[in-house]
């Protein structure tokens, strides 16, 4: 490695700063802490891998801040990083890494590895630009592996990252992976204000061993697009330790059968959109078999089937997006068929009343007659006797997901 002093960094000198400077084209150029430009002509990164290497070394306590410095060439086109092998940060500790005007690119050479692998950080402090990754495998992974320096804590914790933009090229590949099959992730802000991808792949997953969790992050994707194999995974199985955390996601999925979120996880926050601007899902929300008191704020949800419910306990909440107004007037019949949406319905009609079905999440709903039916106690109508009704007399239920339990009547 030859070094040469470059005059225009020195004021920089006393910052502790590495910097990589973009000068045209593809061209880069790498300076230590000191000042110093480091040789990088037979870098594959660009020279990101190796300034990454002198900001963060494995020595506690040593090393300095990144900084990478991008930009616009007269007559447009930008600052782009091309990187022929996969960029890896080792375990950070109270780092400040800022990339700025650039875009990280990785084309097809690039195969299965990942493009951006983070090992365990605290206190660190994030930023990546746009990253465009035309592999197979995860374009950015999050995965606590090695324990960070100096307290020796497997965990991504208490730090806070933002990356622009996540572009998939490539069928067979996640967006971002956020994986604590080998350590704790914990108390971290997550920001990605897009990540776009391509039929055949999976925006943004979160995987969990059983052993380690995923808990109290807060996960934004404020633009979730394109992708056929969820744009939010939440857990594979129902070994997943996934829970406290905030989640807000805004999905335009491609039409598939996969989908729009699949969740394992249990105590979440969730705040979505699904839109079919691009596709419609045959499935917004699927709550599978571990799903556990999740609390869903839907914004919009246009999958084919908006919600299905496979959980085991059935004790999640808002995920139909439940209004607490009035809905869809009824007609009566045997069976009396109440829909997700509203929690006052209107009766008309004076066919008898001897079932119920109600669609969607546990709640209690409010009928209102505008006729005569008769509501008969019985098969799973639990009341206290039969009610025959006249106009504007009303009758409360609380429905468990089998059974309607009657709360209340007024005759009026």
């Amino acid at each position: 490695m030859t070094s040469k002093a470059y005059n225009n960094v020195s004021l920089l000198d006393s910052l502790g700063t590495v910097r990589l400077v973009w000068k045209s084209g593809t061209t880069w150029r790498l300076f230590n802490a000191a000042g110093i430009e480091v040789d990088i002509s037979a870098s594959t990164t660009g020279g990101l891998q190796e300034a990454i290497n002198l900001a963060c070394p494995a020595i506690p306590g040593a090393g300095a801040s990144l900084v990478v410095i991008g930009g616009q060439q007269t007559g447009g086109g930008g600052a782009v990083i091309d990187c022929s092998t996969g960029i890896v940060f080792p375990p950070l500790l109270g780092k400040v890494i800022e990339v700025g005007e650039v875009v990280i690119n990785f084309g097809v050479a690039i195969g299965a590895t990942t493009g951006i692998f983070f090992d365990s950080f605290v206190n660190s402090r994030i930023r990546l630009p746009g990253i465009v990754y035309a592999g197979t495998g995860k374009a950015l992974h999050f995965k606590p592996t090695l324990p960070s320096p100096i307290d020796a804590i497997t965990d991504e914790i208490a730090s806070t990252f933002v990356c622009d933009a996540v572009v998939q090229q490539t069928s067979g590949s996640s967006g971002v992976c956020i994986d604590s099959t080998a350590g704790t992730v914990s108390y971290t802000k997550y920001l990605f204000p897009e990540i776009a991808g391509v039929s055949g792949t999976k925006g943004l997953e979160l995987l969990s061993d059983g052993t380690h969790a995923i808990i109290n992050n807060d996960i934004q994707v404020l633009h979730n697009i394109g992708h056929t194999l969820g744009c939010l995974n939440i857990g594979t199985s129902a070994a997943a330790v996934i829970y406290g955390n905030t989640i807000k996601t805004f999905n335009a999925p491609l039409t598939t059968a996969t989908p729009s979120i699949s969740d394992y996880g249990t105590n979440n926050e969730i705040t979505c959109l699904i839109h079919s601007a691009s596709g419609t899902p045959a499935v917004g929300i699927q709550l599978e078999s571990s799903a556990s008191k999740e609390k869903y704020h839907v914004l919009l949800n246009e999958g084919t089937a908006p919600v299905v419910d496979n959980s085991t306990l059935k004790n999640s909440s808002g995920m139909y997006g439940i209004s607490t107004g009035r809905g869809v007037d009824l007609t009566a019949a045997a069976t009396l068929a109440v829909p997700s949406q509203g929690t006052i319905f209107h009766v008309a009609g004076a066919t008898g009343i001897t079932a119920i079905t109600v669609a969607g999440e546990r709640r209690i709903i409010t009928l209102i007659f505008d006729s005569t039916p008769t509501i008969t106690d019985g098969s799973n109508l639990k009341m206290a006797g039969n009610f025959i009704t006249t106009a504007d007399d009303t009758l409360t239920l609380a429905w468990d997901g089998t059974n309607a339990y009657e709360q209340g009547r007024s005759a009026n």
